[in-house]
């Protein structure tokens, strides 16, 4: 995955629009809300490279959420305590 919006420019096969992302002051807090539109005002003109970026800034943010989880506690299922295993059973 990329690191950043430049890297992600260039890993889409897209790095000429490097310099417009870094001219814009496009850092990795901003690159979560760009839309369409904001890339056409970049200069992303053809339909085709606003959707391959559009789909590595979802990567992105995709990534960048899973990152700020916090890790889940896996325990196992504990019995209730003071109730033997036979007493559970019916008689």
């Amino acid at each position: 995955m990329p690191n950043g919006p430049r890297g992600l420019a260039a890993e889409s096969g897209l790095g000429k629009y490097e310099a417009a992302f870094r001219e814009n002051e496009i850092d990795e807090t901003v690159l979560r809300s760009v839309t369409d539109e904001h890339l056409k005002q970049l200069g992303v003109t053809a339909l085709g490279r606003r959707l391959k970026l559009l789909d590595a800034i979802a990567a992105f943010r995709t990534k960048r959420a899973r990152q700020r989880r916090p890790p889940t506690l896996r325990q196992k299922p504990t019995k209730p305590p003071g109730i033997p295993p036979s007493a559970a059973r019916s008689p």
